[in-house]
């Protein structure tokens, strides 16, 4: 594929908080001779990586980066927001868009909860502005598509790890299973409450189950609040943060990585999370609970368990030492490197 240059296309990556799934998508395509630049909020992990990186503060500057890329063959922006699409469309109308749809409100139903569809306007209104889509997952992809009607080109490209940030930690074993990702407090998560929709981030009884079982739970989290440490203090194993290629090296040293949990919540059911392909890159099993779609994933390619409940949990505990061994023996299948010809190919079908 050849750009407005006479080389590969250039791209420019457009994002609010730069998220790992931004570099995760963006490392391959550089590595396959893409000139990618990133204009973002928030500096990014890797930054160092794209041809140029632009920080905005205010609208203006982000307004002004996208005139400055003018010549771009393609942006790619990713949500949430989604209005990056009508800021690019707006300022350059004919320059191809593509949606990266990290999530969507459509799936962030509470529990319990089946009668009220989440329709925010901002993913409603961009997703039908972008000229290309790139889901997470094939079920995500097939309920926003039908909600909102669309009908342009899209890939479903779950949040897999590039090749070169897979690690291994030879030192130090903790064993247990290990959670990454969001944690929220029960109170902040009551009905009525603005996040209340992130309930299936709320692992109190998980934890207090887990810990009856003799099993350590260690939690690695962003948050940095006092009061969500002391909360979980005496039935979980607090381990905070770190940056991205730490991370995985410390992943490495549990039996089990996991996502979901004890109820069944509408998200974990379309979800192909980021934590799912960084613990393979740890080279961890995954234990998925309650979470149907990564939980037919992982047993299908043996590389963890799908269990309801705690007690199914230690039942299925004997299995981790062979799905560990299809971990080491499959798990560069799912890095990202091998599944990025689908952004490539859906770039081509738009140029």
């Amino acid at each position: 594929m050849v750009g407005s240059t006479g080389h590969k296309p250039k791209i420019v990556m457009v994002a609010r908080h730069c998220c790992i799934r931004v570099q995760k998508v963006a490392l391959p395509l550089i590595n396959n001779g893409y000139e990618v630049h990133c204009i973002a909020h928030r500096f990014p992990m890797f930054g160092e990586m794209y041809k140029t990186l632009i920080i905005y503060q205010h609208l203006d500057q982000l307004y002004n980066a996208i005139k400055l890329h003018g010549d771009a063959d393609i942006f790619h922006v990713h949500n949430e927001p989604s209005w990056f699409v009508s800021a690019v469309k707006n300022i350059l109308g004919d320059r191809p868009v593509v949606l990266d749809a990290h999530d969507s409100m459509l799936i962030r139903i509470p529990k319990g909860d089946r009668k009220h569809t989440r329709i925010s306007v901002d993913e409603r209104n961009n997703f039908q502005l972008a000229d290309g889509v790139v889901f997470v997952s094939e079920p995500m992809a097939k309920l926003v598509r039908n909600e909102f009607n669309l009908t342009q080109p899209y890939v479903s490209l779950p949040s897999y790890v590039p090749k070169e940030w897979h690690r291994l930690d030879a030192w130090e074993w903790l064993g247990g299973v290990a959670l990454e990702g969001r944690v929220d407090l029960p109170q902040e998560l009551e009905e009525g409450k603005e996040m209340h929709f992130f309930q299936y981030c709320e692992y109190t009884e998980l934890a207090k189950q887990l810990q009856a079982a003799g099993v350590p739970f260690f939690l690695y989290t962003t948050s940095k609040e006092g009061a969500l440490q002391e909360h979980y203090k005496n039935i979980a194993i607090w381990k905070g943060s770190y940056p991205f290629d730490k991370l995985i090296r410390k992943l490495g040293r549990h039996n089990w990585g996991f996502h979901g949990n004890l109820g069944n919540f509408m998200v974990s059911q379309y979800a192909m999370p980021n934590k799912l392909f960084e613990y393979l890159a740890a080279g961890i099993p995954v234990i998925e609970m309650n979470a149907k779609l990564a939980g037919k994933f992982v047993e299908k390619h043996g590389l963890g368990i799908h269990v309801k409940s705690v007690p199914e949990l230690l039942e299925r505990w004997p299995e981790h030492r062979e799905c560990r061994k299809n971990v080491a023996k499959n798990r560069f299948d799912w890095c990202m490197d091998a599944h990025i010809h689908k952004v490539e190919n859906l770039y081509k079908e738009l140029l």
